[in-house]
């Protein structure tokens, strides 16, 4: 198996993707209810640290994302693209992209099920 195999790179998406989505259910599961309380100097605490981290893994997951393209558009230029690898350098982009916002919601989903 390739480095570049289609399918190796597909899940490990794909299972980056799933984990992320069962951390997304553990954030909101245990934010939702401070982010609809009465405000408070904790729950406003709280809106700002949720909007601070989806600014913030934005920013990264544009910096990665471009990051992944230039290390792209180095390797066409010397040839080493080719079609049987452009499947896995795309999703290398998309990964790279996904990646610090993935790594927020794993962080909240261990933060906010440690406090119940």
């Amino acid at each position: 198996m390739s480095r570049h195999d289609p399918a190796i790179a597909l899940g490990r998406t794909t299972a980056a993707a799933v984990k992320a989505g069962v951390d997304t259910a553990t954030t909101l599961t245990f934010r939702m209810p401070l982010l609809f309380a009465a405000p408070d100097f904790g729950t406003m605490v709280e809106w700002q640290r949720a909007w601070t981290e989806k600014v913030a893994a934005v920013a990264l997951g544009a910096v990665g994302a471009g990051a992944a393209c230039h290390a792209l558009s180095l390797r066409a230029a010397t040839g080493a693209v080719t079609a049987d690898t452009l499947v896995s350098d795309m999703l290398t982009i998309a990964d790279a992209a996904l990646a610090p916002g993935y790594k927020t919601v794993a962080a909240n989903a261990r933060r906010l099920s440690r406090r119940r």
